[in-house]
């Protein structure tokens, strides 16, 4: 009765995006050093795989 919906405006926060980026870079970093020297090393391996992880983590928290 006399009701009336109400819209919420959802607010982009952009705090985190210089973090984002840096996750984003990570990753790529990541990607990019498991792609060229999986071959040579086991531990590039290991380093590409702990840069992903890290850019994940700070991309998707910030």
């Amino acid at each position: 009765m006399g009701g009336y919906c109400t819209r919420r405006r959802r607010t982009v926060v952009r705090n985190g995006s210089k973090a984002r980026t840096i996750g984003i870079v990570l990753m790529a970093v990541g990607a990019l050093v498991l792609l060229l020297f999986v071959p040579c090393w086991v531990w590039t391996s290991l380093l590409a795989v702990l840069l992903i992880s890290i850019g994940f983590l700070v991309w998707r928290f910030s």
